[in-house]
């Protein structure tokens, strides 16, 4: 391990082991600040990757010498992307460990960059950073230079390779990265194959390598390969040198040239010898077809003792007279607050100040073909419905510049090698609802939408509890905290007692605010606590920030059937306040000698009628008892559809929603029963009953049978005065 000598401490080198080892990298600090900080370069700094699959490196801090004291330090440290094949679109990640050891603070700044701070002036523990992850999409050769930023002397960049075997395209209309590929007749396609390793960077030394092509030719074959990163010193690369143009016996580099020995002729196809060296080759193919149709590009492996071809990989192509087009269905467009990247739609957190300065939020998008497939030289366009301003990017890095205009665009040259682009964000000074729309020509491929909020204007609450429990304790009643899950809110203790939703006057929530609530008589409803969703997807506070939770808290030694309003409030710089509309609480007790029952909404239904039923619970004075008192367990003598009423008591009542339960078939009378939750667990118990279908079909038979024996009687009479017998 290299060491680098600080002011007065030592920071230990980074070494990392590519594929599932470690990354180590060193803030230092001096007497009064971080001096030099270095992450440097090993052999172990080579990375087997395989497309689709993620590799990661744990990030240490080891700082190898003991510290005299003195002012804590801390450095940034930020990995990125710096070489990559054409058509990649994976980025890297920098992960802050789930816990800083003793001594040491971490800071997740983003996606990409960690802090370290000294917090206790002696930092010289070995502690966990984080972890370092990527997902190759492209096979060729990767580089990521992972760069600290903060001490007050130098900072010195370390760098990380991966190699990533295998076949796909750089260059398509669509199908970067894969091996079924798209390209418009005339045009070209570029496809490059990087041979099996054995090891990081390590490939089989005197390999022949056969390329073959039916439906379309070969335009030209190269091949490169690079020098490995030094054993131990060093912080840069070689450059990538060429192959011999024409075939050669093996040696260090190989050779590559086409079939028929001819450099200047491939109809026979492209041969690659891998020399004695293990340094990683990768070979670029450029292929055409004049043509629409299919092209079939076949990579084989030659055997040195036989000669026997061995299948590698199979490119097919795809010859079309126009271009793809994009897909909306699977062309991504995500939208985040700040400046990284999303993986997926922000779900909250896009309310933005109308002052807000810089980039508030951006949108990353992928375009795609209809297979999924990314599509390079797509021109792309973006518009403004609403406040905020816009700069539509090429790429994806570009973390700085802030928007500008109401409308922008790329061209395909602009887009030539990519199929990424951002939008960054930025505000207009007004508020309102903004709608950022996406296209490829005439086709949207996305929308998203963003808001702008000015001052607070309005408040609205929705009362979700209204009985507060009396007594000698005060008692809360509901819940201000939005992380517990929506589905779990089954007690009144997990419900939130009122929701408050705060906009401006365009309409627009407002995060952020402090909510109090003003009680017209704290010796019923003491206070109330009031506090901003979380915006967590499933919880109570899903709806997230601009909407506020409160719970309230009744009196001590308060009374049953008292009530007070409360009203929610924010106060303005100005020291006005905005008020919601008060909404009431009622005191109420125990079940413990109160009285439950139970009711119908009708004295009779027809067969499979769909009913109420409800549940009344008051206490020993007849108030209704507080809000969250559990109901009985119910029961009906004869098969009901669907599911009798339960829960807790909200307002002293619970009963089924409409249309979720139903009369027996079957007519007659019926009752449903529970056993009462007061002391005396009364049985309590109400009837109805249900029409009779076959009782009145009897009475219509019986009608009938009295008019047809009428009207025998009637013809009888007839037959007789004309005398027929």
């Amino acid at each position: 391990m290299k060491t680098i000598s600080l002011r007065k401490k030592v920071a230990a080198v980074a070494v990392a082991s590519l594929g599932f080892g470690l990354l180590s990298v060193v803030p230092a600090y001096a007497a009064n600040e971080a001096a030099n900080v270095a992450v440097a370069k090993a052999a172990s700094f080579k990375l087997l990757g395989v497309v689709g699959t993620e590799s990661t490196n744990v990030v240490t801090l080891d700082n190898t010498a003991a510290g005299t004291g003195g002012t804590a330090g801390s450095v940034t440290f930020t990995i990125a992307r710096t070489v990559y094949p054409t058509g990649s679109t994976a980025l890297p990640t920098l992960t802050k460990a789930a816990s800083a050891t003793s001594g040491y603070a971490l800071t997740q700044t983003s996606s990409t960059v960690v802090t370290i701070a000294v917090t206790d002036t002696d930092g010289d523990t070995a502690a966990a950073v984080g972890t370092m992850a990527f997902t190759p999409d492209v096979q060729g050769e990767y580089r990521f230079s992972i760069t600290p930023a903060g001490a007050t002397t130098t900072n010195t960049v370390g760098y990380v390779s991966m190699y990533v075997s295998g076949t796909g395209a750089t260059v398509a209309s669509s199908g970067i990265g894969s091996t079924t590929v798209q390209g418009v007749a005339g045009g070209q396609v570029k496809v490059n194959f990087v041979p099996a390793q054995s090891a990081a960077g390590v490939i089989t030394a005197s390999t022949t390598y056969q390329v073959t092509s039916t439906g379309g030719s070969i335009v030209n074959a190269t091949a490169t390969y690079t020098t490995l990163p030094s054993a131990v010193a060093g912080t840069t690369y070689s450059a990538a040198t060429a192959l011999a143009g024409t075939l050669a016996a093996p040696s260090t580099t190989g050779g590559i040239g086409p079939m028929n020995g001819s450099s200047a002729d491939w109809s026979g196809g492209a041969k690659m010898i891998v020399g004695s060296g293990t340094s990683p080759v990768i070979m670029d193919l450029t292929l055409t077809s004049a043509v629409a149709g299919t092209q079939t590009v076949a990579i084989s492996s030659i055997s040195a003792s036989t000669g026997a071809p061995t299948a590698v990989s199979t490119v097919t192509i795809t010859w079309s007279a126009t271009a793809a087009t994009a897909s909306t269905a699977y062309s991504t467009s995500f939208i985040s607050a700040g400046t990284a990247c999303g993986v997926a739609d922000a779900t909250s957190g896009l309310n933005f100040g109308k002052s807000a300065a810089g980039i508030v939020a951006n949108i990353c998008i992928a375009v795609k073909d209809s297979n999924g497939n990314s599509m390079v030289g797509q021109a792309l366009s973006a518009t403004v419905s609403g406040p905020g301003l816009i700069d539509l990017i090429s790429g994806n890095t570009d973390t700085s510049t802030a928007g500008t205009l109401r409308a922008d665009s790329l061209t395909s040259t602009n887009q030539a090698s990519t199929n990424l682009a951002r939008i960054n964000i930025s505000s207009d000074g007004t508020s309102g609802t903004s709608v950022i729309t996406i296209s490829n020509g005439s086709t949207v491929l996305a929308t998203e939408t963003l808001y702008f909020y000015g001052t607070v204007a309005t408040l609205t609450v929705t009362q979700n509890l209204k009985v507060a429990r009396s007594g000698s304790a005060g008692y809360k009643l509901g819940t201000e905290d939005g992380t517990g899950l929506a589905a779990s809110a089954t007690t009144a203790a997990l419900t939130p007692a009122v929701v408050i939703v705060a906009k401006d006057s365009a309409g627009v929530v407002v995060p952020s605010l402090t909510i109090t609530g003003l009680s017209s008589d704290t010796n019923v409803i003491a206070s109330a606590t009031v506090l901003e969703a979380v915006g967590t997807t499933a919880t109570t506070g899903a709806a997230g920030p601009g909407t506020y939770l409160a719970a309230v808290t009744s009196a001590a030694n308060s009374t049953s059937g008292k009530t007070a309003t409360v009203t929610f409030r924010t106060q303005l710089s100005t020291g006005a306040y905005i008020s919601a509309a008060p909404v009431t609480f009622t005191l109420g007790g125990t079940l413990a000698t109160g009285k439950e029952t139970i009711a119908f909404d009708k004295t009779s239904y027809a067969p499979g009628e769909a009913m109420t039923v409800t549940v009344t619970a008051k206490d020993s004075a007849g108030n209704a008892v507080y809000d969250g008192v559990t109901s009985p367990t119910l029961t009906a003598s004869k098969s009901v559809g669907g599911s009798l009423p339960s829960g807790f008591y909200v307002g002293g009542v619970v009963k089924n929603t409409a249309n979720t339960l139903f009369a027996p078939a079957l007519g007659g009378s019926f009752s449903v029963n529970g056993t009462s939750g007061n002391t005396a667990e009364e049985k309590i118990t109400a009837s109805s009953s249900v029409t009779d279908a076959n009782a009145g079909l009897l009475t219509q038979i019986d009608a009938l049978n009295a008019k047809i024996v009428a009207l025998n009687a009637l013809i009888a009479k007839i037959m007789k005065k004309l005398g027929v017998k």
